[in-house]
């Protein structure tokens, strides 16, 4: 994947990023502590979003959690799909950016894809075009 990132000299133009591509904070409550009357302590939630890939069959782990991840539930699905489902939940600020941040997700990795089977040359950032992330994220 393109990025500014600098490398050491030693490394091809070609290595692996694995740096996130968008990073994002936000507020949060104990909200069951509040509602309980109990005393309760904000804090910030920090959500680096990261390109990858893992193989078709691959199945979660519920063991392999964290504490704050347990009642989570993991769902993969088509790029299409995905797309889709977030654009019916355009309701808010976050719901548009994680949108945008999917979409720029699916862009790097059919990018990359091309890179690493030499359908296409390395890019520099500078290429990657105008959209609303690129500006966020490579300016």
């Amino acid at each position: 994947m393109p990025t500014r990132v600098p490398r050491p000299a030693a490394e091809s133009k070609n290595t692996p990023v694995t740096e996130p591509i968008y990073t994002a904070l936000a507020p949060f409550v104990d909200v069951k502590a509040r509602d309980e009357g109990r005393p309760h302590v904000g804090g910030t939630i920090l959500t680096a979003w990261f390109v990858g890939s893992i193989a078709y069959d691959t199945i979660s782990v519920p063991d392999q959690r964290t504490a704050f991840e347990v009642d989570f539930e993991t769902h993969l699905f088509p790029f299409e799909e995905a797309i889709k489902l977030l654009e019916e939940q355009q309701v808010s600020v976050e719901a548009q950016t994680e949108l945008m941040v999917v979409k720029k997700a699916i862009e790097l990795w059919k990018r990359t894809e091309d890179i690493l089977t030499g359908t296409i040359p390395m890019e520099s950032p500078r290429d990657l075009g105008s959209s609303k992330i690129d500006r966020i994220y490579w300016e």
